[in-house]
């Protein structure tokens, strides 16, 4: 990941904990039985990208070595370009599975903490450490989706680079 992809993802995080703050803060506690059952979506999100970013990898895995094989019957600088770009594909679909992955054991770590009531007890004002664990489970979340877009428009892009290397093949 690069420093932009870092900025995205602490963007997507601020603006998304901020939303669910004022909604949690505004609905005076309404809007947290809604929450909760958002969350069960992470628990279907984290296998499911897992799984996803598995075959992605192994497509884009796939079509890189069949490129290797057409080295000698194509342009040397464009073979050059498309291994770099295959690469970069295949980095991308790791670290987001690895983003998806961390942020699904740090949301259970933050809904455990939350949930145990010795600990919430030690807290002056629990209602606000509640909200506080909501609003991060719920970037967590948005950031999983997000990822879970990102990783799609990965695979588009892998169909578009195996249409352009059929196309040029002689």
């Amino acid at each position: 990941m690069n420093h932009a992809g870092f900025w995205k993802i602490l963007l997507v995080f601020i603006v998304a904990y901020s939303s669910s703050h004022a909604a949690i803060y505004f609905s005076a506690d309404r809007i947290n039985a809604a929450f909760e059952g958002i969350f069960i979506a992470l628990n279907f999100l984290m296998p499911t990208m897992l799984a996803a970013s598995w075959g992605i990898f192994t497509y884009v895995d796939n079509m890189s070595k069949e490129l290797t094989d057409l080295r000698n019957d194509v342009d040397r600088p464009k073979y050059v370009i498309a291994q770099k770009a295959l690469a970069a594909l295949k980095s991308e679909i790791i670290l987001n599975a690895i983003l998806v992955f961390v942020l699904f054991l740090v949301d259970k770590i933050v809904a455990s903490a939350t949930a145990a009531p010795k600990i919430m007890q030690e807290f002056s004002n629990p209602w606000l450490i509640g909200t506080i664990s909501l609003s991060i489970r719920l970037s967590f979340l948005v950031i999983a989706v997000v990822a879970a877009l990102i990783q799609m428009r990965g695979f588009i892009t892998a169909v578009e680079y195996r249409t352009v290397i059929a196309i040029n093949r002689k």
